[in-house]
């Protein structure tokens, strides 16, 4: 009979641990009066308090009540209040989305871009003072008022690759602000046709206060990337998607400037079938994505095996206590007759 309660006690205990697992057990006398608080917050006190004593004024208040530690005495004698400046947080704007479409001469889509993305871009801002002071301009993708260029070569012969050249923001020495350009090369990996970018290049005009503010020595600068430098390397015939983020450093030939393009979102495909109509066809994930997919498949299946095992490893002590229970029964049977 002691080996029969003490299993049932055991398998009692492998059924708290099980629902401690799951999540829904509560040790008892433990109060969780948390999210009641946080819910209904205490009533204050409206008792008057008979132990509070006004505090007496000092010399100060008496002889001047309008006197505070934090005055100063202006020109004219007359007291003026020390006002202390409040920052207000900001909040960052969500990047655009900007997609591009570059069309052939008979009006059938080559290539295309879809992002989200901006440029970093260090700079040097004279203060009121004169002094020089560090500033990093942020200037986001745009789809307002861009004026779209290119090439669309086939890329079926050695040396052909299409072009995409962006550009966008406010004339100035009559040309655009912000200039993107980019080249589609073919390229053969194993038994397999891919397609990769190259030769990235942005140019900014620092004469564009929108971004550049006080620019000490406002001009055009040009960064590119390094000329042996490969990106987003897909299946020909595929786009290219990523959602993680990523970043792709430039500089100017003299290094001088620099720049770093901040992708938060991409979507990309050049040498477009005409029958395609600018539509992506079967997209590629990249590295991070396809990284991020497996992970949760492990880890729901870890959490899975686990309670399976527990299940199990509970089922087989019940099972075992009551063949104990049956066989001590029978004994006890025994030894009565």
């Amino acid at each position: 009979m002691k080996m029969v309660i003490y299993t049932r006690h055991l398998v009692s205990t492998f059924m708290l641990i099980l629902l401690c697992a799951l999540g829904t057990c509560q040790i008892e006398g433990e109060d969780d009066t948390s999210a009641y608080e946080d819910k209904f917050p205490p009533l204050p006190d409206f008792r008057p308090n008979q132990n509070k004593t006004e505090s007496p004024k000092s010399a100060l208040d008496i002889l001047d009540p309008g006197f505070s530690p934090t005055s100063k005495p202006s020109e004219k004698g007359e007291a003026t209040s020390a006002v202390v400046p409040t920052q207000t947080p900001t909040t960052q704007e969500p990047l655009p989305t900007a997609d591009y479409k570059y069309e052939d001469i008979d009006g059938n889509v080559c290539l295309r871009l879809c992002l989200k993305a901006k440029f970093e871009i260090p700079y040097t801002a004279l203060g009121p003072d004169g002094m020089e002071l560090p500033k990093t301009a942020e200037v986001p993708f745009s789809d307002f008022k861009v004026k779209i260029g290119g090439d669309c070569d086939s890329g079926k012969k050695p040396g052909e690759a299409q072009i995409l050249n962006v550009q966008w923001g406010p004339f100035l020495d009559r040309e655009a602000a912000y200039s993107f350009k980019m080249k589609f090369s073919k390229t053969r990996s194993g038994d397999t046709d891919d397609w990769l970018a190259e030769d990235l290049e942005f140019t900014y005009n620092t004469e564009d206060t929108t971004y550049f503010e006080d620019a000490a020595d406002p001009g055009k600068v040009t960064v590119r990337v390094d000329s042996k430098a490969e990106f987003f390397e897909t299946p020909y015939r595929s786009a290219y998607t990523c959602q993680a983020d990523d970043s792709i450093e430039l500089s100017s030939s003299d290094k001088m400037h620099t720049s770093v393009l901040q992708i938060d979102e991409i979507r990309l495909q050049p040498f477009m079938k005409p029958k395609n109509n600018g539509t992506f066809s079967e997209e590629e994930p990249c590295e991070s994505d396809k990284q991020k997919k497996p992970t949760s498949n492990v880890a729901s299946i870890a959490v899975g095996a686990t309670l399976g095992c527990l299940i199990l490893i509970v089922i087989i002590i019940y099972a075992v206590g009551r063949r104990m229970g049956s066989i001590t029964d029978r004994t006890g049977y025994k030894a009565v007759e």
